[in-house]
């Protein structure tokens, strides 16, 4: 196979996952009942709108990745120094 074939192949196939991928979201949206006339008519409160939900769940989810961090990075921790400890005594 040549590589102009192989290339090819490659942009049908990204043609194909990109069509697939966009009947998905417009039938998600479309569930939605959001057309694309009231995404373009309030383009701007739409982009604004994703932020506030971004900083909403990214401030949510902080609070539990630190509560989490606190147990999970001293274990982690130990695990590290355990195996660093272990492959130091094999090479002896």
């Amino acid at each position: 196979m040549s590589n102009s074939e192989s290339n090819n192949r490659n942009v049908i196939g990204t043609v194909i996952k990109l069509l697939v991928a966009s009947l998905v979201v417009g039938l998600l949206i479309n569930w939605l009942e959001i057309t694309p006339k009231d995404v373009f008519d309030n383009f701007g409160e739409t982009i604004a709108s994703i932020y506030r939900a971004g900083q909403k769940a990214l401030n949510w989810a902080s609070d539990y990745i630190v509560t989490g961090a606190l147990i999970v990075l001293p274990i982690w921790g130990l695990v590290v120094l355990v195996n660093f400890i272990q492959n130091k005594t094999r090479r002896k």
